[in-house]
């Protein structure tokens, strides 16, 4: 893996596409949104994209539903604008085959199961479509960065293992024709990068070692740096024979097993984070656990902000 000095001045502010990616629970989607929002604040025009149809960015901005159509998510407080959208396969097929003046003809013969007849005869053409839709924008310029709120890794993986797909499948046509463009852009690390998200636990830090290898060697994609979330702060030490003596026996008790059990928790994470360093060489940032009942507009902003402070240390020091 050699990802470790590639562009490491363009995270959190980049041009191009960043797909944002990390293993179920990890907080995905709430990285994706503090990387727009860092990059708006950073005067890019930005655009956020969901494809997996949860609906988390639209609760996180508090605005409705997104749609195929950009809506605006920022509250004209940041130097640039910040847009949200939704892209699904059966938009970005009705809006491929529009482009190409067949979409009405195919309707009126398969009707509502256009998506199913093409996905059916071209297996990974839904991803593909998704990431031919991605491409298009980037393309066309509008936006100074494109950060994609990708599914869990699993399908992450499948989503840009689809171009490869098709061309293995796909002898000629438009369809091979796309696979093609987006294969060019997912192997260009000027125009596409993968972020990597995960959290200081043996089970996700387990699967984003497999999934930056996957897409590194495997699939030829460029990796920008780790994102650590939701990192413990450091265990208090050990309360004093001091403080212990001007509480009853049983806070007593209780305030020295919240200490150890912190203590405990902070080994877990150091060791995790160990294991990072020694088996995934990438530059990493950490954004600190948030005590928050909800995240919002303002947690977006907190974690926003030292996204766009690591993208300063990265460029000026390396790896943290």
């Amino acid at each position: 893996m050699d990802t470790m000095s590639l562009h490491q001045g363009r995270f959190a502010t980049a041009s191009g596409v960043l797909i944002v990616a990390g293993k179920g629970g990890v907080g995905k989607t709430t990285v994706a949104a503090a990387l727009a929002t860092a990059a708006a604040r950073n005067g890019a025009s930005t655009l956020l994209v969901e494809i997996d149809g949860t609906r988390q960015l639209a609760k996180l901005f508090d605005v409705p539903d997104l749609t195929y159509e950009p809506i605006r998510l920022d509250l004209g407080d940041t130097p640039a604008p910040l847009w949200g959208c939704k892209i699904t396969p059966d938009d970005a097929l009705a809006d491929y085959l529009e482009g190409r003046g067949l979409y009405r003809a195919l309707k009126r013969v398969q009707g509502d199961r256009v998506l199913d007849a093409l996905a059916s005869s071209t297996p990974g053409v839904k991803d593909l479509l998704v990431l031919g839709k991605i491409r298009q924008i980037e393309q066309a310029g509008a936006y100074d960065v494109v950060i994609v709120d990708a599914p869990a890794s699993g399908h992450a993986l499948t989503l840009v293992r689809a171009a490869a797909g098709v061309l293995d499948s796909v002898d000629s046509g438009p369809i091979r024709e796309q696979a093609v463009e987006v294969a060019a852009m997912l192997a260009d690390p000027d125009r596409c990068q993968v972020v990597l998200v995960t959290l200081a636990e043996e089970t996700p830090v387990s699967e984003v070692i497999d999934t930056a290898f996957a897409l590194e060697d495997e699939i030829g994609v460029a990796l920008a740096p780790l994102v650590v979330n939701a990192v413990l702060a450091q265990a208090p030490g050990s309360p004093s024979g001091d403080h212990l003596g001007v509480v009853d026996d049983d806070m007593a008790t209780s305030l020295t097993d919240a200490v150890d059990f912190a203590r405990t928790r902070g080994e877990a994470r150091d060791e995790q984070l160990d294991r990072l360093t020694r088996l995934l060489p990438l530059p990493r940032v950490h954004l600190p656990h948030l005590d928050a009942e909800s995240f919002g507009r303002a947690e977006i902003g907190q974690l926003a902000d030292l996204l766009a402070v690591a993208a300063d240390v990265l460029t000026d020091d390396g790896v943290p």
